[in-house]
């Protein structure tokens, strides 16, 4: 057995220390340049953002595809993605039912984001009876295309797109979240709405960059809607869970903080004020894991971050994450994100970001054929 093998995870026993030694409970010295913050003086739990962290390393980049208008007997049917993006609608006027394939139906009014994080399926319809026809106009973008019923008024306008994101990354944050998600306008915390009309008004104007403005302001609703879903029951087991314990989230953000630290379950106990047995119990059943598979998760996708940000050496990566060997490093990543750190690197400098393809954002309304 590599003697290394234990770095995958937590610590088993307490060392014994050699000459010179740090203590165990003294952080591995990381390697220079590498996670600048560690040297912040401040306590721990000032010092990480843990929801930044994992927001940073799904690398979420958003877009546009279309501008839909509809009126009338509507029915929008939207499969489910391919994977690795999160399909979102936002209201700029007018009202919706969403139905996801999953959950129950709910109506989405001006203003609203809808959020789907893991690209399920779903429906948009129209709210009123029917009446037996459908209107409507897509364009791909910001811009509205002719309204094709001079005679009958819009009556939902939607911007449609979606967030990519790593999907080795994503199980630590879009896992936890529920299947669809809805930001009404009014959310009370006074953010979204303000944020809604600026959206609304930037799609309305056709400024210089628009797309770039109404990208980078839906991106903010979406980290507002994480924020706020961290205060609601409905979290799954995963990170962001032990993020929104109170007791729980200062043992996660001292792995974010300190990586390459020789954690134990007693040390990281200690930062949590619980006895070892309790600490192990209850961060079981809130992570859905035991601290030594979410530590190891923590090391390999910051290294993930730094295989793709840096110019350090696989080696010095491995070190400020806590690996001594650089062999036992690749092979505990391997096993986690499924490739070795070498291709990551080699497929980041080439421009591979492993996108998945675009999902049915333009599929047919009821009575329309689908296109060929």
């Amino acid at each position: 057995m590599d003697q290394h093998a234990a770095r995958d995870g937590l610590s088993r026993r307490r060392p014994r220390p050699r000459a010179g030694a740090p203590a165990e409970d003294a952080p591995s010295k990381p390697a220079v340049g590498v996670l600048r913050r560690r040297a912040d003086p401040r306590p721990p739990h000032e010092q990480v953002d843990v929801l930044g962290e994992l927001i940073t390393l799904c690398a979420l980049r958003g877009s546009l595809d279309l501008r839909c208008q509809m009126a009338g007997d509507y029915l929008v049917d939207h499969p489910a993605s391919a994977g690795g993006e999160a399909v979102f609608h936002m209201v700029l006027a007018g009202s919706c039912l969403v139905s996801p394939a999953d959950g129950p139906s709910f109506v989405a009014a001006s203003g609203a984001l809808v959020l789907f994080p893991r690209g399920g399926a779903h429906r948009l319809s129209s709210t009123a009876p029917v009446r037996g026809r459908a209107w409507h106009s897509r364009a791909p973008g910001l811009h509205a295309a002719p309204w094709p019923a001079a005679d009958v008024a819009v009556e939902v306008d939607l911007l449609c797109g979606r967030f990519r994101y790593d999907t080795a990354a994503a199980p630590i944050l879009f896992d936890a979240l529920p299947s669809a998600m809805h930001v009404p306008a009014d959310t009370g915390d006074g953010g979204a709405g303000p944020i809604s009309r600026l959206i609304r008004a930037e799609a309305e104007a056709a400024r210089p960059a628009a797309v770039e403005v109404v990208t980078a302001l839906t991106t903010a609703l979406l980290v507002m809607a994480l924020r706020r879903h961290l205060d609601t029951p409905q979290l799954g087991p995963g990170m962001l869970a032990l993020l929104a314990d109170r007791a729980l989230a200062p043992s996660l953000v001292a792995m974010f903080g300190s990586p390459a630290r020789r954690w134990t379950v007693a040390t990281l106990a200690a930062r949590t004020n619980m006895s070892r047995a309790t600490f192990a119990r209850r961060f079981a059943a809130v992570a859905g894991q035991g601290p030594a598979e979410i530590l190891l998760a923590v090391r390999c996708h910051l290294a993930l971050e730094m295989l793709r940000a840096s110019r350090l050496s696989v080696g010095e990566i491995a070190a400020a994450v806590g690996y001594r060997s650089e062999s036992a490093f690749g092979k505990a990543f391997a096993r986690r994100i499924g490739v070795t750190p070498a291709l990551v690197r080699r497929r980041w400098a080439q421009g591979d970001r492993r996108e998945a393809s675009p999902s049915g954002a333009t599929a047919p309304l009821r009575g329309e054929p689908a296109p060929a």
